[in-house]
Formats: structure tokens, C-alpha cells, sequence
């Protein structure tokens, strides 16, 4: 099994939180790839 380190800004999450409280994309991963598309959001606690 290939040894994949986590990003430091998302700990592997693909979301980062910034000092306000809002949430945006990790585009690290998203430019090297790791983010998949299809995985099972967890309850994210976002109200409209």
C-alpha cells in the first residue's frame, strides 16, 4: 500500500476553515487531485 501524506492545510479533509468561521475548498488538493467528487458529505452544520 502506498504511503500518502496529508495535507497540512486540510489534514486530508479537502476543506479548510478560516479564521471568520467560513469554510472553502483546500486547492492544493484539489490541484494535485486528491479530492474526489463522489464521497459522503458529513453533516457540515450549513444552514441557508
Amino acid at each position: 500500500m502506498e504511503y500518502e501524506e496529508r495535507c497540512r492545510k486540510c489534514n486530508g479533509t479537502g476543506r479548510v476553515k478560516e479564521k471568520d468561521g467560513t469554510y472553502h475548498v483546500c486547492f492544493d488538493c484539489l490541484a494535485e487531485g486528491r479530492l474526489n467528487q463522489h464521497t459522503a458529505v458529513k453533516d457540515s452544520k450549513i444552514r441557508l
